[in-house]
């Protein structure tokens, strides 16, 4: 009988995470791993499922489940871009150029954002989007973007500061002449 489980406990652990577990994690953080991913065509979706199924195969979870997805994602997008490029390249060159840009957002409004989010550099789209969407603190999202805790603060302000100058304070759009109302900071 060694090494099968024979209790409650032994047998809760061996199932790793629960369904419900999961169900909250995805419900809580997909739209926010899509985006951190920064993937353009469409296939962004696809890699945050394969993360959650990724952790849903883990026998025992990690000890903090939303960094884990948010460290696999960015792997698995890394992935899906070099498999894009060398998909594009072949295509490229049995039938000409092609381009297809694609997107999942439903609203105008998130469909803007989403595109603005895009444009913006991968370190500073990583950095707001872990923060923000994520809620990671900046020591795990230093860890997973591997660059110091102080240089994913700045980022993070750069990023802010971005969306600001884009679209308004965010607590007033803009002032009487139409200009942008700054936060104090």
């Amino acid at each position: 009988m060694c090494g099968a489980p024979t209790d409650a406990l032994h047998f809760e652990a061996a199932m790793g995470i629960t369904p419900e577990t999961l169900s909250g994690l995805l419900s809580q953080h997909f739209g926010a791993l899509v985006a951190w991913s920064g993937l353009r065509d469409g296939s962004a979706e696809d890699v945050v499922q394969e993360a959650f199924v990724r952790l849903s195969g883990q026998v025992t979870p990690p000890a903090n489940p939303v960094a884990w997805l948010y460290a696999t994602t960015r792997h698995l997008a890394s992935n899906e871009r070099r498999a894009t490029g060398r998909r594009v390249r072949r295509e490229r060159m049995t039938a000409g150029s092609e381009s297809r840009e694609g997107t999942a957002w439903i609203t105008a409004e998130a469909g803007e954002l989403a595109a603005f989010l895009l444009a913006l550099p991968d370190e500073l789209r990583e950095v707001i989007v872990a923060r923000t969407w994520g809620e990671l603190g900046f020591n795990e999202i230093a860890g997973l973007v591997g660059r110091s805790k102080a240089s994913v603060w700045r980022d993070y302000g750069r990023a802010l500061d971005l969306l600001r100058d884009r679209y308004g304070a965010v607590t007033g759009g803009t002032t009487d002449d139409e200009q942008p109302r700054r936060a104090a900071r």
